[in-house]
């Protein structure tokens, strides 16, 4: 089974305001879609909803509560368990939001984690928290803000400690 997540940050934890994301940054959506494509990505009914489609060239999985629920272009799982038996022998990608990662964190295997340079005193959806000595810190990519990137950002890739 190999786990992964992937979650855009302030330095505040801050990733959502009112189900959209906090900034727009085309080079950390780039590495969203180098890091996801062509495998299975996982996120909660909420989040989907704030996309409005599936990911093109993945397997779109929501998360969710209610019964019956079907989306077109997309797999409905109703817990943590469903997901890993139907997925776990892929790499599975959790993509949000923050119920969701919270339910998936005690079972991830890798994170890459991007924190932007901006405190969003604003938000109302936050990374959960998490034990940082449970992972090891495997690779760190800054990029600078420029005319299309508001912001600079990190992005840090961690692996758990076995």
């Amino acid at each position: 089974m190999s786990l992964s997540l992937i979650v855009a940050m302030s330095q505040n934890n801050a990733i959502g305001l009112d189900n959209k994301m906090l900034w727009h940054l085309p080079a950390e959506l780039a590495h969203f879609k180098r890091t996801t494509i062509h495998k299975p990505v996982l996120m909660g009914r909420k989040t989907f909803e704030s996309l409005g489609k599936p990911l093109p060239n993945r397997t779109n999985i929501v998360l969710t509560r209610q019964q019956g629920l079907t989306i077109e272009g997309c797999e409905i799982v109703h817990s943590v368990e469903e997901a890993i038996e139907k997925y776990g022998n892929e790499e599975l990608m959790i993509t949000g939001g923050a119920e969701i990662y919270k339910l998936f964190m005690p079972y991830v295997d890798t994170m890459y984690i991007t924190k932007v340079d901006v405190k969003i005193t604003n938000a109302d959806a936050f990374f959960p928290c998490y034990n940082e000595n449970d992972f090891h810190l495997i690779n760190s990519e800054t990029v600078l803000k420029d005319e299309k990137n508001n912001y600079d950002f990190t992005i840090h890739t961690y692996n758990r400690v076995k």
